[in-house]
């Protein structure tokens, strides 16, 4: 930014870092700068990060599946004991009606 050309600036901020990402929002930043009106470029682009950003978890996720197994196994089983419990306690709770 010394050089007063926030064009050029921005141009070799991008070839620098060298992000795929990077360069959608550098290109939008100058399409700004140039007068243009890039609201739906920039909503368009939010939604394709938010895209990548679900691709990368669920990714993520799938290399861990065994963890995630375990842990809803257990939670499945608390409900089922919670469940239980009710279900019991109503049943014996009135009993003394019943008979």
């Amino acid at each position: 930014m010394k050089t007063g050309n926030v064009e050029s600036a921005l141009t070799r901020f991008e070839t620098r870092i060298g992000s795929s990402m990077l360069s959608d929002v550098v290109r939008g930043l100058i399409g700004v700068i140039r007068g243009d009106n890039n609201v739906v470029y920039f909503q368009m682009l939010s939604h394709d990060f938010k895209q990548l950003e679900l691709q990368r978890l669920k990714s993520e996720v799938m290399k861990r599946p065994g963890k995630i197994r375990r842990y809803s196994m257990l939670m499945l089983g608390c409900f089922i004991v919670m469940y239980l419990t009710v279900m019991m306690l109503q049943i014996v709770e009135n009993m003394g009606r019943l008979f």
